[in-house]
């Protein structure tokens, strides 16, 4: 089951400089996800099981509901 966040970020830039001195993130919200599309079928000795894909497959294959989505809301930055 994955999770939905809502993210603010804060970039602090140094006089004339044109990469972030530091990046700093603050999750304001998560909610859960839904329930897995694909779930698999895992085997072990004697038994089977089934588990969500996103506990095993990488992100580009999880499904929809499994994969964790980011919302950046609010992006502040400060130059000092």
């Amino acid at each position: 089951m994955a999770i939905r966040y809502r993210v603010e970020v804060v970039e602090t830039y140094a006089g004339g400089a044109d990469r972030p001195w530091s990046v700093t993130r603050r999750v304001l919200d998560h909610q859960p996800g839904g329930l897995c599309q694909r779930p698999l079928v895992v085997r072990g000795p004697g038994r089977q099981r089934r588990i969500s894909c996103g506990r095993r497959l990488p992100f580009g294959q999880q499904c929809a509901a499994c994969r964790p989505q980011i919302t950046i809301v609010k992006v502040r930055r400060i130059t000092l």
